[in-house]
């Protein structure tokens, strides 16, 4: 994988931002929705994560199943639920990733180091929206009604202003 993390951070933040910029003029939310679209959505409540090595105890889930792998870890090991993008070989793709307090990620998928950019919630909060809406981010609803109070936590760094 080429590039810098920081390299990799501005060219995750530059895909989002363009879907985003098409999601404003297709709004995904509807007449009246909280978001146009899950891009601008992730751009205005979403954490930069920080890429770093994972414990060597860490029993890697199946390829594929990010969100399940991500969901059981974070059940198991009480560390924060992240879902979003992050930046492959491929570019930025939907992804899910375990957060520590600090940001810093332990990915239970994905083995090479990357960037991450998503919404962080606490392990009682995914369990409570997977029973209520299958998931633990229903971005669909979010971006019509919005992200509901006390939900999000503040983990990670802002995603930085345009220029």
């Amino acid at each position: 994988m080429t590039g810098t993390m920081v390299e990799r951070e501005r060219w995750l933040v530059d895909d989002i931002r363009a879907w985003a910029r098409v999601g404003e003029r297709r709004p995904l939310g509807g007449p009246g929705g909280a978001y146009t679209c899950p891009w601008a959505m992730i751009l205005d409540v979403g954490r930069l994560h920080t890429w770093a090595p994972s414990p060597a105890d860490l029993e890697r889930g199946e390829a594929g199943r990010c969100y399940r792998n991500t969901a059981e870890l974070s059940a198991r090991s009480g560390l924060f639920y992240a879902q979003g993008w992050a930046w492959s070989g491929l570019g930025a793709e939907r992804h899910a990733w375990c957060v520590r307090k600090d940001g810093t990620v332990v990915d239970p998928t994905w083995t090479d180091p990357t960037a991450y950019l998503g919404i962080t919630i606490e392990p009682s909060a995914a369990r409570n929206l997977v029973r209520e809406h299958g998931c633990p981010v229903p971005e669909q609803v979010w971006v019509r009604e919005g992200v509901p109070a006390g939900v999000l936590v503040d983990v990670g760094r802002e995603v930085p202003t345009a220029a």
